[in-house]
């Protein structure tokens, strides 16, 4: 499934529980071979529409889509006059850092 929402995911996952299938949020190319592999009759969750990032006016938080890529969210932030940790390729997806992955 290709989520163009946060709303897509939310009713993916609710129609996976529902069926009791397993689900798998996916993002970037890391991981994909060990982690997409082991999945058997599941629902692939595919979040690259979801790569969005807004800094709040008061510059303390910044909200970040599951699909957002290192290099999207790091420039955002800096032009913004903030900055974050991520992994140390700017290609892949921030979610795994982001979730302490």
């Amino acid at each position: 499934v290709v989520a163009a929402t946060a709303k897509d995911v939310s009713e993916t996952v609710k129609y996976a529980n529902k069926k009791k299938l397993p689900f798998l949020a996916y993002n970037s190319a890391h991981g994909a071979i060990t982690t997409l592999g082991r999945m058997k009759s599941g629902v692939e969750i595919y979040l690259d529409q979801l790569n969005t990032i807004e800094v709040a006016e008061d510059g303390q938080t910044a909200t970040i889509g599951g699909g957002a890529l290192s290099k999207h969210v790091t420039d955002t932030l800096w032009d913004a006059g903030k900055q974050t940790v991520t992994g140390t390729c700017e290609c892949v997806s921030l979610m795994g850092p982001a979730l302490g992955g």
